[in-house]
């Protein structure tokens, strides 16, 4: 009886983890790994322009290509996502130029997992130099030639449909199961 309750034991012992080992590796099958900068193809859905933004704003973007990891669909084109303005300076007076600094965002995968992302745009409109010159020349020679450092500078424009790139920042496993 000792010996048949004994066996019994190592048995019931035995059996779950001979059933437990393919399930974990099943589920590790499931996971894939995104590695962290991956490059990702992205436009501006709109036009974005240094005096109609702020700094921690959130701009539109489009996926614009398919992207597969070891033979998986990733990132699909033509899915939404926002990227975040780090800066941005309205045009001045005395001729200086608008800018935008755009470095950061979110993308969300085909398996709903959203990747924080890098991204290095800068746009800079153009100065006026003149605005700048003219007045002092003007102090001096023509005293009306001040009047022309109230010209403002250009404001920057990132063009809707502008490709950028973004870069995922961190390597991130995903259940592909949820697809």
């Amino acid at each position: 009886m000792k010996k048949t309750l004994n066996l019994l034991l190592i048995v019931a012992l035995l059996l779950p983890s001979t059933f437990l080992v393919p399930l974990a590796s099943l589920a590790e099958h499931e996971k894939l790994k995104v590695p962290s900068d991956l490059s990702i193809p992205i436009s501006f859905a709109e036009p974005v322009t240094s005096n109609k933004i702020a700094s921690g704003d959130s701009i539109p973007v489009i996926i614009n290509k398919d992207i597969y990891v070891e033979e998986t669909l990733v990132f699909k084109r033509g899915t939404d996502g926002v990227v975040f303005v780090d800066s941005s300076k309205k045009s001045g007076r005395w001729g200086s130029a608008g800018k935008i600094k755009i470095t950061s965002g979110k993308l969300t995968d085909v398996f709903g997992t959203q990747h924080d992302v890098k991204i290095s745009e800068k746009e800079k409109g153009d100065g006026k130099p003149s605005a700048k010159i003219l007045p002092v020349v003007g102090l001096v020679v023509f005293w009306p030639l001040i009047l022309f450092g109230l010209k403002k500078g250009d404001q920057a424009v990132i063009p809707a449909g502008k490709i950028a790139y973004a870069f995922t920042k961190d390597s991130v496993r995903v259940d592909t199961s949820k697809n």
